[in-house]
């Protein structure tokens, strides 16, 4: 798996891509993180939706970020079906270091049934949110395009590659 990528980085080296060469390199979903702002300078609730439209044919949203202080984690796994999990411990696929996430905290898994990726709360110690809910461990819960998920204090945004490139190649950065 590929460690975290500065944001700016991922967007510079993959602006001059066309749609379909960028959907042909990334067929797996994104998470996006922001790093930590202290708590007096952030917003009250951060995992409120915030929306910009990009006008083409169509009108498309994305959640924007600061493009100075985000990294993008691609996703990927060998495993079939798709899983990885998430965690502090150096077994965990994507590994976070941060004393309140979990050594196993959550997992991102492809489900056959749901027709979708999904994340489930591997019984961490100081939860996982999506979209401001807690989930119960155990608990399966499709993920949607741009869902905000935490982990402990540490926000992720789950990105599909269609609107990461939507994102990418809008005028936003």
């Amino acid at each position: 798996m590929d460690g975290p990528i500065p944001l700016r980085q991922f967007f510079e080296e993959n602006n001059s891509l066309s749609k379909e060469e960028f959907l042909l390199s990334y067929i797996y979903p994104f998470l996006i993180f922001e790093e930590e702002i202290p708590s007096s300078s952030r917003s009250s609730d951060l995992e409120t939706t915030r929306t910009f439209s990009i006008l083409t044919e169509n009108t498309y949203s994305f959640t924007p970020v600061s493009p100075e202080n985000s990294f993008v984690i691609p996703l990927w796994s060998s495993k079939t079906p798709f899983s990885v999990t998430i965690g502090r411990d150096y077994s965990a696929d994507i590994r976070f270091p941060f004393p309140d996430i979990s050594a196993k905290h959550a997992q991102i898994f492809w489900d056959e049934e749901k027709q979708g990726y999904c994340i489930c709360d591997l019984n961490s110690s100081n939860g996982t949110y999506l979209n401001s809910q807690i989930l119960l461990p155990g608990d399966i819960h499709r993920l949607q395009d741009q869902d905000v998920i935490r982990l402990g204090s540490h926000i992720l945004i789950f990105y599909l590659p269609e609107t990461l490139y939507l994102y990418i190649s809008s005028s936003y950065w």
